[in-house]
């Protein structure tokens, strides 16, 4: 928001009309979803919309492949929703998507999540991670909670096991194609680990004591990060009129370049240079 009208200052006196007008450039929300890929026919997929929260913050929900599915959800505008089983076909998937509109009225880019039922009831698996975006340098944990199906097989109440495989690409990869392949229901990844610009395809396998497995899928991209741009010595220098003015930017770098602490610097940059005065008038 922004002030069109600067308040009056303390003390007694009148009163004082601005107008608090929105953005110029609206901000749209950013979105996720998150939930099971593979129910049975007596589960409830859960699925949630992560990422766009604050005031006034609405969902729209549809299915394009699914019409019983969209009906259901042509009044739902919170940030969960649930599918029941028996609404989907038996090994044919469907597809929930989404979008988040903020008070401002900014919408977000379609969010989709696919769901699929099975046949023989696996556990339910989803995966939850922080909304984007993702950089290079940060570290990123993803999450796999699993529970069994409402009509599991007997046995299957036994220890559940998790694998996550990640790879490059937006499509999954076999094992021996991965990036990182790792046991346990938490995924860690280290800063660096990652290559900016590229998106990556996460899987989250899981196997009940019965023998039937799951998965949960998600597809991130890593942005790239915004070079830093810096002056050796800080951005305030005084110069005598009789003087030459010397400037070094040597220090900036890429902050997708650093490795261990370390940062490329100057040498894989190029520069562009500008001069203006004070009052915006341009240097002679």
């Amino acid at each position: 928001d922004c002030l069109r009208e600067p308040l009056p200052p303390p003390g007694p006196g009148g009163g004082v009309t601005f107008t608090v007008a929105a953005p110029t450039v609206l901000q749209p929300p950013s979105l996720v979803l998150s939930g099971p890929n593979e129910i049975g026919g007596c589960d409830v997929a859960e699925v949630q919309a992560e990422g766009a929260s604050g005031r006034g913050v609405t969902q729209r929900w549809w299915s394009f492949d699914n019409a019983d599915v969209s009906a259901m959800l042509a009044n739902e505008t919170g940030s969960t929703v649930r599918i029941p089983g028996h609404l989907l076909p038996v090994g044919a998937v469907t597809t929930i998507t989404a979008t988040a509109t903020n008070f401002l009225g900014a919408t977000s880019v379609p969010a989709q999540h696919e769901v699929l039922r099975k046949l023989v009831p696996p556990p339910l698996v989803s995966i939850q991670i922080s909304p984007p975006p993702y950089r290079r340098q940060y570290d990123l944990t993803a999450f796999a909670s699993a529970r069994l199906s409402e009509c599991a097989a007997p046995g299957a109440d036994a220890l559940l096991q998790f694998r996550w495989v990640l790879s490059l690409g937006t499509e999954p990869q076999q094992e021996d194609d991965a990036v990182m392949v790792r046991t346990g229901s938490e995924l860690y990844i280290a800063g660096g680990t990652l290559s900016a610009g590229s998106h990556y395809h996460l899987r989250a396998l899981v196997i009940d004591g019965s023998g039937s497995f799951s998965r949960a899928e998600r597809t991130i991209l890593v942005q790239a990060s915004p070079l830093q741009a810096a002056l050796k010595g800080g951005d305030r220098t005084v110069w005598r009129n009789s003087a030459d003015a010397g400037l070094d930017a040597s220090p900036s770098y890429d902050p997708d370049a650093c490795t261990g602490g370390t940062c490329r610097r100057a040498g894989a940059l190029s520069y562009a240079w500008g001069c203006v005065l004070s009052g915006g008038a341009k240097c002679r």
